[in-house]
């Protein structure tokens, strides 16, 4: 019998709009409305996932 470590990986996406005067403050926006948690992605969120064999161990 063996051991396997298999992954599991979600994927959330969310599009937010931002009024800024350039792509980079609307990124610096964007980053910190996620970083202080005022954007949290959730299940409404989730569009897909993988599961994939990672390794094997006897």
């Amino acid at each position: 019998m063996s051991v396997w470590t298999v992954r599991v990986r979600e994927e959330l996406v969310r599009d937010v709009e931002v009024v800024a005067d350039s792509k980079e403050e609307a990124l610096d926006i964007i980053a910190e409305r996620y970083r202080t948690c005022e954007i949290v992605l959730d299940a409404e969120d989730f569009i897909g996932h993988t599961i994939e064999i990672r390794e094997q161990r006897t």
